[in-house]
């Protein structure tokens, strides 16, 4: 079976909005590789783990979730210019059922994913929205003031927004996406932001 290449994902990590002021190193491609690859529930060799810091490589598996989830918003682009080969679906079907059962990929409906999709790579939502929510839920995590259900109404104005965008860009109106499937992404939004809070993904959550 065909694998992704090391080179490959570490441009693709390269070329991430977070990663645009952090160096990323050949040893977190391979980590992140080597679950794409063999799915989230397997062991990495001795020479990619850590003694210390997260070793259970959560942040890890999230990234080869959404290396996946990319390889099929490109296979849909090239798709409708008919440029893509129909050997390619099955491959990326199986690494995504790989990583669904070793639990990383969480579930969530096809409109969910598709605008988170379309969320996670749009520039300006994550500068002035993203981040700021995350800074902002941050500070009350610190003071331990954390409310999860303020945190997703917070990531709700997130999607909002990107739904307005995704219509604005796509073509639809206010009910391309439906109020089930908007607060279904802000609580994975939610969720996963005391997963980054735990991991102490970025600076600001030390």
């Amino acid at each position: 079976m065909k694998r992704f290449k090391i080179k490959e994902v570490h441009r693709w990590l390269n070329n991430l909005p977070e990663n645009k002021w952090r160096k990323i190193y050949k040893v977190d491609a391979k980590r992140v590789a080597h679950f794409i690859n063999h799915g989230g529930n397997v062991e990495l060799p001795s020479t990619l783990r850590r003694k210390y810091g997260d070793t259970d490589f959560v942040r890890e598996k999230k990234l080869a979730k959404g290396f996946l989830l990319n390889k099929i918003e490109e296979k849909k682009k090239l798709q409708s210019e008919n440029l893509l080969a129909d050997a390619v679906q099955p491959l990326i079907v199986e690494e995504l059922k790989k990583l669904n059962r070793d639990g990383i990929l969480k579930e969530i409906s096809s409109e969910s994913r598709e605008l988170r999709l379309y969320i996670d790579n749009d520039a300006n939502l994550y500068k002035q929205r993203y981040i700021p929510i995350l800074k902002n839920l941050s500070k009350f995590k610190k003071r331990n003031k954390f409310n999860p259900k303020l945190a997703i109404k917070a990531f709700m104005y997130l999607v909002d927004d990107g739904a307005k965008n995704y219509v604005k860009d796509f073509g639809g109106d206010s009910k391309t996406f439906s109020k089930k499937n908007k607060l279904e992404l802000a609580k994975d939004y939610a969720e996963e932001f005391e997963q980054q809070f735990n991991n102490k993904e970025f600076n600001f959550m030390k």
